[in-house]
Order: C-alpha cells, then sequence, then structure tokens
C-alpha cells in the first residue's frame, strides 16, 4: 500500500490584518465620506465602506495581478461609456464646477482602490501609490463651491489625508530605516517634523484660499476651458464696446451655437443693457424668476421635440401655434440662454430660469454645454410683441430714454438734424438707419483717443467702425428724439449645415444691434450696421467639414437624449440599432463566422485529446496546483519556469507545504519533459499533490 504525502486540499490562512492594510482602508473610507458629504452620493459612499470593511475583515480576494493589470483599462472604458450614456443624476446629486465629471472621475478612483484591497498579493500587501489615488480623488471631490461649514469640512478632510497619508508609509516599513534595522530616534523625530509642517502647511492653505477663490475660479476656467471668457460678447452683467468684436475676432470659424429649426433662426438674443456711461453699457433691470409648470398645462405638444419635463411659460396668454427652436451652445455662455424675440416658452433641464423686462433669459444653474428649447408664437410679426408695453413701469420707461448727463450737447442738435421732419416713430428710426448707412463704413476695430467718449467720437467725426458702435450709435440717437431704446448682443444664425439639416453660428456671427420702441408696432429690430458688418451673407463650408460636424452633432444628440431619457431611452435606441435591416445583415454574418470558429476550434480541441488524453490529465493536475496556490496569493508568472517558481516557494516560506509543493513542481518538470508520460506518472503526481 502507497504511502501518500500530501498538501492539504485547504487553503492556507492569511496573515493578520497588517497596519499597512488598515491604514490604506482609513483613506478610502475618508474619501466615500467626503464624496457623500458634498456631492450627495449616499448609496455609493455607502456601498464602498462596507466593501472596504469586507475586504480588511475577509479572507476573500477576487483579482489576480493579471486582472489588476487589465483593471484600469476596463474602468476607463465603464467611465466613458457611463459619462456619454447614462444621465448625470445616476454618479451624482450635485453639479461640480469646472471638471463636468469631477465626481464621476472621483468615484472611479475609489472603485480602483477599491479593487486594491481586494486584490492577491504576497504578503496580503497594498500598493505603495495608495495615497496618489486618494489625494487625486479628493482633488476632484473639491470641485465644487461651499460655504463656510462646507469649507471647514473641507479641511478637516485635507488634514485627515495627510495624516492618513503619513500612517500608510510609516505602515510600509520603508521609511527611517534599512531592512532588518529599527528606526532611530532622530529619525522617528524628524519624520514627526515633517508631518507637523504637512498638517499646518494644508490647514493655512485650505482656509486662505477662499479669499482668492474668485480669481481662482476665473484662472482655472481659462486653463481648463479656453473659450471661456467673462465678458465674451457682451453676454454677462456689462458690455464693453469691443467685447463683440473680440468674440468674432477669436477663433473666428469656430461654432458657437447649432439650431435645428425649419427656417433660419436669425438673430438671437443674449443680453439687453438700458444704461450707458463712456463705452460700456450696463443692465439694471431686476429679473423676474419663474418656476416650471407641467408640459401638459403648457398647451404645447411638446413630446415630439422636447425630452425635458421642465417647462417654463414666459408668456401666460400666449396664443396661437408656436415655432420651436432646439439651441445647442457649443461654448460656455454662463448663465446666457439665446433665445429669439417673442420667446414664449423654453423648456431646459435646470429648476428655475428668470426673465427681465426686455425678454432675456437667463438661468444661473444651466449646466454646461446642454441644449435647451425655446418656442416663439407665429402669431406675432418677427419684432412686433404684445408682451413689452403693458410691463413696463414710467421708471422702466424713463431708463430706456434716459442719456448720461455729461454727453456732448452736439449728440442732440445731430439727432434733430438727422430725423428732420419726421414724425413718427418708424420714419425717425428710418432717418436714422440711413444716416448710418449713407456716412460710414464698416471695419472692425477703431482707435479712439484717450478720455473721450468713445460714441461721441463715432457720431461727431465718422470713423470706420464695427456693429457695436453702430448699435450703440443708433441707441442714443433715438432717445436723443424721445424714442425708447436698448443695446442688445447675441448671435446671427443664417448658415444651414446642409448634411445635418440645422442652422450655425460661429464666432464671428457675434452681432450687436438696436432695438427700438414703436407705439404701432411694439418692439422693433434697429439695424444700422452696414450691410458688409451683419451676418446675412455666410461663408458656405466645405462638404467635408460640414459631414464630420453632422456626425458629431448626430452623435451628440442621441447620447443627449439617451441622458435625458434614462434606460427606456437607451433600450429604444439600442432597439433600433440592432433591428435595422443593415445591423441584422451584419450581426448575422459575425454570428455565422463565431459559430463556424467555435466548432472549428472545437473539433480541433477534441481531436487533440483524442489523440492523447493523458496529456490533458497531466495538464489538469498543474492547472490546479497553480490554482491551489493563487488563492494564497503566490502566482506563478507566464514567464516563469517550474523550476523557478519552486525554488520561489522554497524562499516566501518555510513550512512543511512550501517544501513540498517545490518538490512537486520538480517532479512534474522531470516527468513532463523527461519523456514518460503515462497512467503511473499521473498517479504519482496524484498521490503527492493531494488532489
Amino acid at each position: 500500500m502507497k504511502t501518500r504525502s500530501s498538501i492539504p486540499a485547504t487553503p492556507i490562512a492569511l496573515a493578520p490584518i497588517t497596519a499597512q492594510r488598515i491604514w490604506g482602508s482609513l483613506l478610502v473610507v475618508l474619501q466615500a465620506f467626503a464624496l457623500g458629504y458634498f456631492f450627495h452620493t449616499p448609496l455609493f459612499s455607502t456601498t464602498i465602506a462596507i466593501a472596504t470593511v469586507f475586504a480588511v475583515v475577509s479572507k476573500k480576494r477576487f483579482f489576480t495581478p493579471q486582472v489588476a493589470q487589465r483593471l484600469p483599462i476596463l474602468l476607463f472604458v465603464s467611465y466613458l461609456v457611463q459619462r456619454s450614456v447614462l444621465p448625470g443624476t445616476w454618479s451624482t446629486g450635485v453639479r461640480s464646477f469646472l471638471v463636468p465629471d469631477a465626481a464621476l472621475i472621483a468615484e472611479y478612483f475609489l472603485l480602483y482602490q477599491v479593487a486594491m484591497l481586494l486584490l492577491r498579493r504576497e504578503e496580503d500587501s497594498l500598493p505603495r501609490f495608495m495615497p496618489i489615488l486618494a489625494i487625486t480623488a479628493v482633488v476632484f471631490i473639491g470641485d465644487i463651491r461651499v460655504g463656510v461649514q462646507g469649507r471647514i469640512v473641507f479641511q478637516l478632510v485635507s488634514l485627515t489625508l495627510v495624516l492618513l497619508s503619513i500612517g500608510f508609509f510609516f505602515a510600509n516599513g520603508h521609511l527611517g530605516a534599512g531592512e532588518g534595522k529599527r528606526t532611530s530616534l532622530k529619525h522617528k523625530w524628524l519624520l514627526v517634523a515633517v508631518a507637523a509642517f504637512c498638517c499646518v502647511t494644508a490647514w493655512v492653505s485650505a482656509s486662505g484660499l477662499h479669499r482668492y477663490a474668485r480669481q481662482i475660479e476665473a484662472t482655472m476656467n481659462a486653463m481648463i476651458n479656453p473659450s471661456y471668457a467673462p465678458q465674451s460678447g457682451g453676454f454677462s452683467g456689462t458690455g464693453q464696446l469691443g467685447s463683440v468684436a473680440r468674440q468674432k475676432g477669436g477663433s473666428s470659424d469656430r461654432i458657437s451655437l447649432r439650431v435645428f429649426a425649419q427656417d433660419a433662426p436669425g438673430y438671437l438674443r443674449g443680453k439687453a443693457f438700458e444704461t450707458y456711461n463712456r463705452g460700456q453699457w450696463q443692465s439694471e433691470s431686476k429679473s423676474r424668476p419663474i418656476a416650471p409648470t407641467p408640459s401638459s398645462d403648457a398647451h404645447l405638444d411638446l413630446s415630439k421635440n422636447s425630452p425635458y419635463d421642465e417647462t417654463f411659460k414666459l408668456v401666460d396668454n400666449a396664443v396661437g401655434d408656436q415655432a420651436s427652436l432646439e439651441v445647442w451652445p457649443n461654448q460656455s455662455f454662463q448663465e446666457v440662454l439665446f433665445t429669439p424675440f417673442g420667446v414664449m416658452t423654453v423648456q431646459a433641464p435646470i429648476e428655475q430660469l428668470s426673465v427681465d423686462i426686455h425678454a432675456i433669459v437667463t438661468a444661473d444653474m444651466m449646466p454646461p454645454d446642454t441644449r435647451y428649447f425655446v418656442w416663439r408664437s407665429d402669431t406675432v410679426s418677427e419684432w412686433g410683441s404684445a408682451q413689452v408695453a403693458s410691463e413696463m413701469t414710467e421708471d422702466d420707461w424713463a431708463r430706456l430714454t434716459d442719456l448720461p448727463d455729461d454727453l456732448d450737447p452736439r449728440i442732440a442738435k445731430l439727432a434733430e438734424f438727422i430725423i428732420g421732419e419726421s414724425v413718427t416713430t418708424s420714419d425717425k428710426i428710418a432717418a436714422v438707419e440711413n444716416f448710418f448707412l449713407d456716412h460710414y463704413e464698416y471695419q472692425i476695430g477703431i482707435e479712439v483717443p484717450s478720455e473721450t467718449d468713445p460714441i461721441v467720437y463715432f457720431l461727431l467725426e465718422h470713423p470706420p467702425a464695427h456693429c457695436e458702435y453702430f448699435a450703440s450709435g443708433a441707441v442714443v440717437l433715438l432717445r436723443s428724439v424721445g424714442v425708447p431704446c436698448r443695446y442688445v448682443t447675441g448671435f446671427v444664425a443664417v448658415e444651414k449645415n446642409d448634411y445635418g439639416d440645422y442652422w450655425v453660428s460661429r464666432n464671428r456671427d457675434a452681432h450687436a444691434w438696436a432695438e427700438a420702441y414703436d407705439p404701432d408696432h411694439g418692439w422693433v429690430l434697429v439695424e444700422a450696421t452696414p450691410a458688409s458688418g451683419i451676418p446675412t451673407s455666410p461663408q458656405p463650408s466645405s462638404a467635408a467639414s460640414q459631414a464630420w460636424d453632422a456626425v458629431r452633432t448626430g452623435w451628440q444628440r442621441t447620447v443627449s437624449s439617451i441622458r435625458a431619457g434614462g434606460v427606456r431611452k437607451l433600450l429604444r435606441v439600442l432597439a433600433q440599432f440592432f433591428l435595422h435591416p443593415i445591423s441584422l445583415i451584419v450581426f448575422g454574418m459575425i454570428t455565422v463566422s463565431l459559430v463556424i470558429r467555435h466548432f472549428h476550434r472545437r473539433r480541433r480541441n477534441v481531436s487533440l485529446t483524442q489523440q492523447n488524453p493523458i496529456l490533458t490529465q497531466f495538464q489538469h493536475l498543474l492547472d490546479q496546483m497553480d490554482r491551489r496556490w493563487q488563492r494564497d496569493g503566490i502566482i506563478r508568472k507566464p514567464h516563469e519556469t517550474l523550476h523557478q517558481f519552486a525554488v520561489r516557494l522554497e524562499l516566501d516560506g518555510a513550512t512543511p507545504e512550501h517544501q513540498i509543493s517545490a518538490r512537486w513542481y520538480r517532479r512534474f518538470a522531470a516527468i513532463r519533459y523527461g519523456g514518460r508520460i503515462d497512467a503511473d506518472a499521473i498517479e504519482v503526481l496524484r498521490d503527492e499533490s493531494g488532489f
């Protein structure tokens, strides 16, 4: 009877919980707390915390080093899919400030750290770069606006992060002395001093940065999003003369807006200003907040146009048919929503928007690069509107006819001369427009003498100038003869992409114009800029450029619809894709080829097995032994020979199990490559392995 020298089949117990794993798990729990606190992700944060505790107290290890090498790629692909397809509300309850996906990025850093806790490694150790991952995640978590309490919490998180990172490196056992040597008292005090310095620096820095938050925000915005410009195109609280020209001249071919509409959208209003003071326009009108109403109460068939439920009625007595526009900003314009004149209804994924007496629509919390839908009434003329005079107070009327007290008196005389015998408002507007068309030329850029009011210089000296000067000059002249006017900035969209069937407005299409109130017709457009300066003759793009932009825009619309519609929309889009005849043919061909390949491989494997079934059993024993040590975190590398792995087993541990397994691997190599593979050899190896 044979005596069996075997290794127990049960896994070897793992070493006790190490200090390094405790520090590493505390780092992960800290990040989970910060993410849940600042971005309102209780479910995800709780799940991460539970998984971390499980990884510390359990002996289970699910990931091998080979899988860990592929894990970053898998997480990166999952991140791209999630940020492109799934709604942002699935990953976070609060939006970040500078980086749109900051919370989502932090979540994937946390997932990777939990995977490191569940990784099979020798001595059950953690990678030394764990604190770097934690610091990076906390940086992204900090991309959010907070109050005083939130700032203090983030300071505490930062301070705790420094302490835990130092503790993690101490627990590695590589700080302070060589291997096998004790850390000297002097070195310990030095490390304590460094730790204290890091903590104080982290607290002081976090305390002082908030004082310069606005400057830092503007700088970071400019670095992360070069298109960001607070004064861009005069689409902010002030309209500095020259801002529209800078918008036109900066990357002039870059697309600013894409608009899906049946007809050319034309003038899209961004900001309106009523107060002028030496080269700068300001708006002092108060905006009226508007809460969303149910779509069913909007008296519009919105289901075919917009996926949003947030419907904002700007005019309560809107009647008749309303034409829709789908507007896609391609740059950051802060809170501005570009809308046509006569806008009645807006749909956007926000909780509240505002509208002022100029019918300018703004939204403080509008997500960047998000489309919105606009409806304007077909029952009013392009520039006439029934919504203005009844809403204007005497103070509003006074502001719209007000002029600076120090305005040169020659301007009033010039205005009287221009209108001549004109009596009606329409005639006065026509006279002012003709004056500019007859006596001025269009040119981007103008040299204005210092200490001189730019508009006074423009009106009296007749230099070539751009649209901002013509619009401002028209407002000043019309106000001088008692006509209420306002200065407006925006875009003109007249270029069409024939491949995508939508309209495009580029940086060069930024424009400024005037709007005047005519008692007989309501608000009317005053276009005083010469024809060469009006974006009404688009420069056609090449067919290839239009086709490529149409493809990108189509993909963007599809992804946005999926994100807004959730799982149902995703399933609907996938069903339409897979049920398309071309898709069915392609997938059918792929399926047939895979089936043929599978049966070919299976037939070949069966043939090899039938030729040498003993070899198959031989290989099966080796796989069993490899898996047995994998469960204990000792993995035979692909490039490692059996003899090399046997030496590593002997060096790794001095237990009898290690020595027996090392001898088994050497015996296996001798039999496998010695040319005597038979049933007796398999039985010998099986007896020695314990399987």
